[in-house]
């Protein structure tokens, strides 16, 4: 496509210039191929031989030149983001899984401990059932006590003369 552009206008302008060095770049990049300044000077010049009207200030703007800089920009933010990922692969490697028998086991151990829960909240229902039926019982007693009290007083007064 840039060079079917080239070839219809005879120039490119700045953005199909800007793709040209991002399509050689990603090419290195892709291909796994090493780029040198004297590899990105080498084709600066072929790239001028190419296409006759461009000129190498469009293509060397510092001593490093665009087209390695963006080669330079491209892998380092490949090997970024590779970084990344292995950092948090790495994370997620060390975060040691447990295995099924400590899972079984922590399982057993939550089992234990809700059951041990469950029998501290039974003993202590059972204490205050058993506080409430004393309680229960003591008022009955009470209660009984005071009715056989009140039915003898009751049965002296009938046996009493008036």
């Amino acid at each position: 496509m840039l060079v079917e552009t080239y070839n219809k206008f005879g120039k490119f302008d700045e953005e199909q210039r800007n793709s040209l060095i991002t399509l050689i770049a990603k090419f290195f990049e892709d291909k796994s191929l090493k780029m040198s300044s004297a590899a990105s000077y080498k084709i600066e010049r072929e790239i001028l031989e190419r296409f006759p009207s461009e000129k190498l200030e469009y293509y060397r703007t510092s001593k490093r030149g665009r087209l390695y800089a963006k080669y330079c920009n491209i892998t380092a933010s490949f090997k970024k983001g590779v970084l990344k990922q292995v950092a948090e692969g790495t994370k997620k490697k060390t975060e040691r899984t447990k295995s099924r028998h400590e899972e079984v086991l922590e399982q057993k151990n939550s089992g234990f401990i809700l059951v041990n829960k469950i029998k501290y909240k039974v003993e202590n229902l059972r204490s205050t059932f058993d506080k409430f039926f004393d309680d229960a019982d003591a008022k009955i007693t009470a209660i009984n006590l005071n009715v056989s009290e009140h039915n003898s007083e009751k049965r002296v007064r009938k046996d009493l003369p008036n």
